[in-house]
């Protein structure tokens, strides 16, 4: 990035740790033969900020059946990459937040 934009100095582009990740693509490939390659039909869903597809792609010497999802985070760089890299994590804070939330829920009956 920093070559892209000619900042040597690194003064216009800030550090990778403060950078937002706006949206990304998940995806997995299957390797699919000929009749699938026919028949299986192209989907794509859009919910609650999200966008799911299902299609075939034509790899070279090979077909795959692709199924993406469109996220639209808005979230720290570093924190979605922990998500990723250490999802154990990630669930251990959800299961802490759940947690608190059951306590609250029950001190108020």
């Amino acid at each position: 990035m920093l070559h892209y934009v000619s900042d040597i100095h690194e003064r216009g582009v800030p550090e990778i740790t403060e950078w937002i990740l706006k949206e990304c693509d998940l995806n997995r490939d299957v390797e699919i033969n000929e009749m699938c390659q026919m028949y299986l039909p192209n989907i794509q869903l859009k919910y609650a900020g999200q966008v799911f597809r299902m299609y075939i792609k034509s790899l070279h010497d090979r077909s795959v059946c692709r199924v993406e999802n469109s996220l639209t985070i808005g979230s720290p760089l570093v924190q979605v990459l922990d998500g990723i890299i250490l999802p154990t994590r990630a669930i251990k804070e959800l299961t802490e937040e759940v947690r608190q939330l059951k306590q609250m829920f029950y001190s108020r009956l």
